[in-house]
């Protein structure tokens, strides 16, 4: 998890060791890791709960969405400002986990509800109806634990055609 790492992800950046990509601007990826603490460390003051994937993704995307609005603020006034924005949106595009494929997404789904049916056949003797949309919500939230950015629609779909 992104909130438990940041202090190890300080002390290397501090360092001097950070990812090939912002070697250039070790500094700009600095101030950006010490807003994205900055800005977890307030959100559990306001009692928000972490580690937890699906808040830090969100919150992730938040400090994206900021930047990229102020970049189009800036851009007539100061386009190095505007840059500016928009690499610090890159940094912390760089802390988002990976978006699984489609594909990635259909199999996880298939292996849920596979393991979801085998545990059902050991626990109700059998009595299991097959209608798995009424256990939706579970399914989804176990696919999320390995794929937090997966589309809540496509498990959906995913589990509606699951033969």
């Amino acid at each position: 998890m992104i909130y438990e790492n940041l202090n190890n992800i300080l002390m290397t950046s501090m360092k001097g060791e950070v990812p090939e990509a912002f070697k250039q601007d070790s500094k700009l990826y600095l101030e950006v890791v010490k807003a994205i603490k900055t800005e977890m460390v307030n959100e559990v003051h306001n009692g928000v709960h972490l580690p937890d994937m699906n808040e830090e993704v969100r919150i992730l995307r938040s400090m994206i969405k900021k930047r990229q609005s102020a970049a189009e603020m800036y851009m007539s006034v100061s386009k190095d400002r505007a840059m500016k924005e928009l690499q610090e949106a890159k940094i912390i595009e760089g802390f988002l986990p990976a978006i699984p494929s489609a594909d990635e997404v259909v199999e996880e789904t298939n292996c849920v509800i596979k393991n979801f049916l085998a545990l059902k056949s050991l626990t109700d003797h059998g009595e299991f109806d097959g209608n798995l949309m009424k256990y939706t919500k579970d399914i989804i939230a176990k696919v999320k634990e390995k794929y937090p950015l997966a589309e809540n629609g496509q498990i959906v779909s995913t589990i509606k055609n699951y033969k």
